[in-house]
C-alpha cells in the first residue's frame, strides 16, 4: 500500500525486478536465498562486479536469464516510474509497459504483473503453480505459450485468464484496491504441497532501506 500511494525509487523498483527475476524456474525460497546473497553484495558496494554477482545467481539456474534481469533492469527502472508518475495503475500501468517498454531480460508478462503488485498494483501474476492448480498439471507450458509474444491478443488472452481466476474465488474481494494481488497470493498460499508461508522477507528489508 506504501508502494500504491508514492511513487517507488528508481533502486526499489531495480531490486524489485531483480528479485522478480530471479524467481524465474525456481521456488520462491530459493529466489530468496540468491537475493539475499545480491542484497550483502550490494550492501558493501552499489556497483559490484558481474562475476561477484555471478556467484550469487549460478546456483539458481537458468544463469543467462538472471545475468540479463540483473543487467537490464536498471535501465527499465526508468520507464516504469514515468508511467507510474503518469498515473497509471494496474492493468494500465502493466499494458503500457507490457507494450511499450523493453523489459528486462527474464520479465514475461507473468512476472512483470509480479513486479507490479509488489509495487502495489491490483494485478495477478499467473506463475505455473496458479496455472496447474487451475488447469492441471502442465498447463503453465500451454498458457505460457498462448502470451509468449508480446502483441494486443497476448495481452488479451493473458487478462481473460486473470479474470477467469478472479471469478469466483473465495479470496478475492472487488472492494479491496489490491483485492485482485491479495487473492492470487493467498490462492498461491494455499496451493503448496505442503503449505508454505512466503514472506519475501529480504525483498521487504532491502526495500525498506532504499
Amino acid at each position: 500500500m506504501k508502494h500504491r500511494a508514492e511513487i517507488p525509487s528508481l533502486e526499489t523498483i531495480r531490486i524489485t525486478a531483480i528479485f522478480a527475476g530471479l524467481s524465474v524456474g525456481v521456488q520462491i525460497h530459493t529466489a530468496e536465498t540468491g537475493f539475499a546473497c545480491l542484497a550483502r553484495l550490494l550492501d558493501r558496494t552499489p556497483h559490484p562486479s558481474l562475476d561477484k554477482v555471478r556467484e550469487c545467481i549460478w546456483s539458481l539456474g537458468y544463469q543467462q536469464i538472471h545475468e540479463r534481469t540483473y543487467a537490464e533492469s536498471a535501465r527499465w527502472a526508468p520507464a516504469c516510474r514515468q508511467a507510474l508518475q503518469s498515473g497509471m495503475r494496474d492493468r494500465e500501468l502493466r499494458r503500457e509497459l507490457y507494450l511499450h517498454s523493453e523489459l528486462p531480460g527474464g520479465i514475461s508478462i507473468a512476472k512483470l504483473s509480479f513486479v507490479l503488485a509488489l509495487l502495489g498494483q491490483n494485478l495477478v501474476c499467473l506463475d505455473s503453480r496458479i496455472l496447474d492448480r487451475m488447469f492441471g498439471v502442465g498447463a503453465n507450458k500451454e498458457y505460457a505459450r498462448a502470451w509468449s509474444h508480446v502483441s494486443e491478443l497476448s495481452l488479451t488472452r493473458y487478462e481473460q485468464v486473470e479474470d477467469a481466476f478472479l471469478r469466483g474465488n473465495p479470496f478475492f474481494r472487488p472492494g479491496d484496491v489490491l483485492g485482485a494481488a491479495r487473492a492470487q497470493w493467498l490462492s498461491w498460499e494455499v496451493s503448496g504441497k505442503p503449505v508454505r508461508a512466503e514472506s519475501h522477507a529480504v525483498w521487504l528489508n532491502v526495500v525498506r532501506g532504499a
